[in-house]
């Protein structure tokens, strides 16, 4: 059995709201909270990174952090710091700090910079993300 729609769910409420519901008085107020198209705060998911994607950093950055929802594992994970031609920039290994991922880098020249990472999670299931961002140092 398939489960149902979150938009269908949310159209049945409204509309069960509307006709079934006695009148709301005056000093009644009623919230329906909408979170079609965000990320549901379960699960092994991508939180924040610094740099952010497309910042642009006066001088060059010292690391690079990655933030996730849960643990994630060192071990099977990767950041890589590519510049304009395509050269590795980073080879010293990964650090960690219970969710959040560190790179440490030489000091970068100015230009724009390519972060490929990928993350395991040390949860149950071991889920792997992988994305990627860009920063600039000017």
């Amino acid at each position: 059995m398939k489960p149902i729609p979150a938009k269908i769910i949310y159209c049945l409420l409204l509309w069960c709201t509307a006709n079934l519901c006695p009148p709301a008085k005056a000093d009644t107020v009623v919230i329906i909270q909408n979170n079609f198209g965000r990320q549901q705060p379960y699960g092994f998911q991508f939180e924040t990174s610094d740099p952010y994607n497309y910042q642009k950093l006066s001088e060059s950055p010292k690391q690079i952090s990655i933030t996730f929802t849960q643990p994630v594992s060192p071990e099977e994970s990767s950041i890589e710091v590519i510049d304009l031609y395509g050269a590795q920039v980073n080879n010293e290994p990964l650090a960690a700090d219970g969710k959040t991922l560190y790179a440490d880098l030489p000091p970068l020249a100015p230009g724009r910079y390519k972060v490929k990472w990928k993350a395991r999670c040390r949860c149950t299931d071991q889920t792997q993300l992988n994305d990627v961002f860009r920063f600039v140092v000017r």
